[in-house]
């Protein structure tokens, strides 16, 4: 049985776009996605504890829908106030940009999640999957690149992906099919990353999916398999939303197999972690990983709203001695659908399953099989 609110666990969520918003525009595009994860696990965690997410200023026009849950700052001194605001709350969860995240967890001490140094080596492309590799997980053959006259592009079979190191999400993920579309695109993914750095992966042809795991005291307590919805639009990869989860029963046991050699080569890890696969012959290959909350979480939820205790018996340090597979606790399936549209409005508009800025739509729903 869980104390009373006022005596208990106060947890803030810290989603950097919604929080910076105003002060730090080129993650705008991303607010839709960013606030919709924030806001619903917000709104869970509510029901144990108290939670608040970190809202900039300039979207107080959202109050009335949020403020039992709601925790406003001047983003304009964000850096500058994000220990102390931090300081009040118990834990803190982080969902961030690559670059963002890694300044975050050096400024905060009472993040629940990866610590730093998996922060740092998972955020980076290229980093991540030597980490992976070295305890036997199957990845795509990746090159790092910082200078396209020192890449020989002869070493990976075409097509080819090409992206930048620590950006967010799809962004700035390019495909090559020949000599000049790599030359071309490796020049815009290295423009785009902050450092200047980028990696070119052999594409893995099969399905586009994720997994959404949750470890703990050296166990996975939860994972999810999700499908993503990608589209390619002048070669470059755009996500598009979910369909969750993936019911494969030789799928499942292949992922759990994976998690697991994860966890026993990085036993000390702990918190949310999602990994970006292909699924070829019923077998995943990892080609990104997220040492954070990712947008599956938002349909995941809907399904299984008990994940929210999850969350809170881990950061409590509870053990957990269940492995649950979301698709073992549901007969439902979700769809998280992503659109863009030609439209005028730059408030942010949301509900539980619809989240929408400038044209940018995120709409979940739940289905029976």
């Amino acid at each position: 049985m869980y104390r009373s609110k006022a005596t208990d666990l106060k947890i803030l969520i810290i989603e950097y776009v919604t929080a910076s918003f105003g002060c730090n525009n080129c993650y705008s595009d991303l607010l839709s996605e960013g606030f919709s994860m924030a806001y619903t696990l917000a709104k869970l965690l509510k029901n144990y504890v108290t939670s608040h997410i970190l809202i900039s200023q300039s979207l107080g026009y959202v109050y009335r829908e949020i403020a039992d849950i709601a925790c406003y700052i001047n983003c304009r001194d964000f850096m500058n106030s994000i220990a102390d605001i931090a300081s009040r709350y118990d834990k803190v969860i982080v969902i961030a940009p690559p670059m963002e995240l890694i300044e975050l967890a050096k400024i905060l001490k009472n993040i629940w999640g990866p610590g730093i140094e998996y922060i740092k080596s998972f955020s980076d492309k290229f980093y991540s999957i030597y980490a992976l590799e070295k305890c036997g997980i199957e990845v795509p053959k990746t090159i790092e690149i910082r200078d396209i006259r020192d890449v020989d592009f002869s070493l990976l079979e075409y097509p080819i992906v090409i992206k930048p190191c620590m950006q967010a999400g799809s962004t700035c993920v390019y495909i090559a099919r020949g000599y000049s579309e790599a030359i071309e695109n490796s020049v815009k993914a290295l423009n785009c990353d902050p450092f200047h750095r980028a990696v070119i992966q052999q594409y893995v042809k099969g399905i586009h999916g994720s997994i959404s795991a949750i470890f703990k005291n050296k166990k996975i307590v939860f994972y999810s398999i999700n499908r993503q919805i990608i589209t390619l639009e002048n070669n470059m990869f755009r996500y598009k939303g979910n369909v969750l989860p993936i019911r494969d029963a030789k799928i499942i046991k292949n992922v759990y197999k994976l998690l697991t050699q994860f966890i026993e080569c990085y036993p000390d890890l702990e918190g949310y972690i999602g990994f970006d696969i292909v699924i070829e012959n019923e077998k995943p290959i990892v080609v990104e990983v997220n040492p954070r909350i990712t947008t599956p979480f938002i349909a995941i939820a809907k399904l299984y709203p008990e994940i929210g205790k999850i969350f809170i018996d881990a950061i409590r340090g509870i053990d957990i001695d269940t492995q649950i597979y979301l698709g073992d606790v549901t007969s439902e399936s979700a769809l998280i659908a992503i659109q863009e549209k030609e439209i005028k409005n730059d408030n942010l508009v949301f509900d539980d399953t619809f989240f929408s800025y400038k044209g940018k739509e995120i709409k979940i729903a739940s289905f029976k099989r």
